[in-house]
């Protein structure tokens, strides 16, 4: 009889990472480098739970959600390989946990000279210098509190200039004493900006921070056209949450809802793989092949069944769609007391 159960040991952890070992330095090898330098992103997303008590305590519930009401959350932390969209490293926290905090915890996969790509969220001093600390190059959106001033710094070209950033006064809540007063008083940085046009829209200026320093070898132009590629990490996570159905996780605790995102990295991976050796087999970037006919395929294939031809996606740069669902929700009022509560109150007659 099999187990009710699955037993204590990280056999879904072990499994996740033999399968990203397995594939990963194999992408490597079909992908091509940018100037040199593997590319990673990171980026953070959040899953609903069931609403057990367990859950409720592990991860929390929204705060505009009455208690009784609502789902627990769990926060989301991905690295990715760009090019590639492989899964390296997924982490799971209670909702209300920045994403900074816990983003330092994956820095491990990154191996000298590579190059982390990411938005606002991660635009810290703290995780700029651990990046560095293990020979990581860093291109991050500059933090919106941090205001820019290009008439000081270097001046590297127009809207280019090397700056200094000291060192916070107050250590982050998530890094010890020992190891904040071993960080570096201030160091010198990269920063430029650019401006994002679509036609119908307004310009928008975007402001880059970055530790590759030299403006000959990484020309502004080829750092705005690689942050604009990290909107794949967000395609990666529609692919996880939406074509997999891993935005409401179903497990009933803590435990189960771990190897439940575990198993959703295993099958996301192994698609992913596919469509990388598809993509080199076509002669097209792996990011063009449809991740919903791959996933398909491996449903449905049998046994030794080849590789077949997989649908390409057309190249259509700047295309955007609204955030909008266009089936209408059934007409049900919203839960605004606890279920038992309310079935109280429906049978109050009968008394």
């Amino acid at each position: 009889m099999l187990p009710t159960r699955f037993p204590e040991d990280p056999v879904f952890q072990t499994l996740f990472q033999r399968v990203r070992d397995h594939f990963l330095p194999a992408t490597d090898e079909m992908l091509s480098l940018w100037r040199g330098h593997r590319v990673f992103s990171i980026d953070g997303s959040t899953s609903s739970t069931p609403d057990t008590p367990e859950l409720q305590k592990t991860y929390g519930q929204p705060a505009g959600q009455k208690p009784g009401c609502g789902f627990p959350v769990a926060t989301l932390v991905g690295l990715f390989r760009s090019g590639s969209g492989l899964l390296v490293d997924p982490l799971i926290a209670p909702l209300r946990t920045h994403e900074a905090a816990i983003a330092h915890l994956l820095f491990k996969h990154l191996k000298p000279n590579d190059v982390l790509v990411g938005d606002r969220a991660f635009s810290s001093y703290v995780l700029v210098v651990l990046l560095q600390q293990r020979g990581v190059h860093a291109v991050m959106r500059l933090h919106q509190r941090r205001k820019t001033d290009f008439r000081r710094g270097r001046y590297l070209g127009v809207r280019d200039r090397l700056v200094r950033w000291t060192k916070p006064a107050r250590r982050p809540a998530w890094m010890d004493e020992e190891m904040f007063d071993s960080l570096p008083a201030e160091m010198t940085l990269r920063q430029v900006e650019y401006q994002v046009q679509e036609n119908g829209y307004r310009s928008q200026k975007v402001v880059l921070v970055t530790t590759l320093t030299d403006a000959e070898k990484y020309p502004k132009q080829e750092l705005a056209s690689l942050y604009g590629d990290r909107w794949q990490v967000e395609t990666c996570f529609r692919h996880l949450k939406q074509t997999m159905q891993m935005d409401a996780l179903r497990c009933k605790t803590p435990d189960g809802v771990e190897k439940e995102l575990w198993m959703f990295g295993i099958i996301y991976n192994l698609v992913r793989s596919v469509m990388v050796e598809a993509a080199q087999r076509q002669g097209v970037e792996p990011n063009r092949i449809s991740f919903i006919d791959t996933l398909r395929w491996l449903m449905l294939r049998g046994p030794g069944e080849p590789l077949p031809v997989l649908l390409v996606n057309p190249y259509r740069p700047g295309r955007v769609q609204p955030r909008v669902v266009k089936r209408r929700p059934k007409q049900y009022s919203l839960m605004t007391k606890p279920r038992k509560e309310m079935m109280e109150a429906m049978t109050a007659w009968k008394r």
